[in-house]
C-alpha cells in the first residue's frame, strides 16, 4: 500500500506540491489577517493608556482622536473639573 501511494506522489508531484503551497499561503494570509484586526482593536487602548488618561478631548468635526492631526491649542481646552478629577494638560507634539 506505501508503495502504492509513494509510486502515485511521484507521478503528481507537482500537483502534490502546488498543494501544498496553497496551504501554506492560506494559513500564513490567515495569521496575517488575525494579528492585524488584534492590533488595530488594540492600538487605541494602548495609546490612551500610555498618556495615563481617562478621557480624550478632540476638536469639533473631527472624526477620532488617532485618524487626524487636528490640534488644540493648550489656552482653549476648556474641561470641567469634576472631582476628583485632575486639571487637564495638552500632550506634547
Amino acid at each position: 500500500m506505501w508503495f502504492f501511494t509513494l509510486r502515485d506522489l511521484q507521478w503528481r508531484r507537482r500537483r502534490f506540491i502546488i498543494a501544498i503551497v496553497a496551504a501554506g499561503l492560506a494559513f500564513a494570509l490567515s495569521l496575517i489577517m488575525s494579528g492585524t484586526l488584534h492590533h488595530l482593536r488594540q492600538e487605541g487602548v494602548r495609546t490612551v493608556n500610555l498618556y495615563e488618561a481617562d478621557a480624550w478631548v478632540v476638536a469639533d468635526g473631527v472624526t477620532g482622536p488617532f485618524t487626524s492631526a487636528s490640534y488644540l491649542d493648550g489656552d482653549s481646552v476648556e474641561v470641567a473639573s469634576q472631582p476628583p478629577a485632575t486639571p487637564a494638560a495638552p500632550a506634547a507634539k
